[in-house]
């Protein structure tokens, strides 16, 4: 894997992260540094993705997907929730 690297990082790993790349490194002949821009390289490839959307984009596919049984309650749900209120007894603000 010899490729020109033009970006340098530096990192510390606690002592028992190291010593996994360590032997890591041993087992397959290759440098430490091998074996962790192929890790960087799996985990990124995998993860989740970054952020960037909004925070609805985020939640999107949860918006509507429970039923509450009251079909105007995004207009009146202040109605609705003293309704509820008084049925529990508890006090209405």
């Amino acid at each position: 894997m010899l490729t020109f690297m033009d970006a340098q990082l530096t990192i510390r790993l606690p002592q028992n992260l190291l010593g996994l790349v360590k032997r890591a490194a041993r087992q397959l002949q290759m440098k430490q540094a091998d074996i962790v821009r192929m890790a960087l390289r799996k985990f990124l490839s995998s993860a989740a993705p970054v952020a960037s959307s909004s925070l609805f984009d985020q939640v999107a596919d949860l918006v509507g997907c429970v039923d509450s049984g009251e079909v105007d309650l995004g207009s009146n749900h202040r109605k609705h929730l003293r309704t509820r209120m008084r049925r529990h007894g508890t006090r209405s603000a």
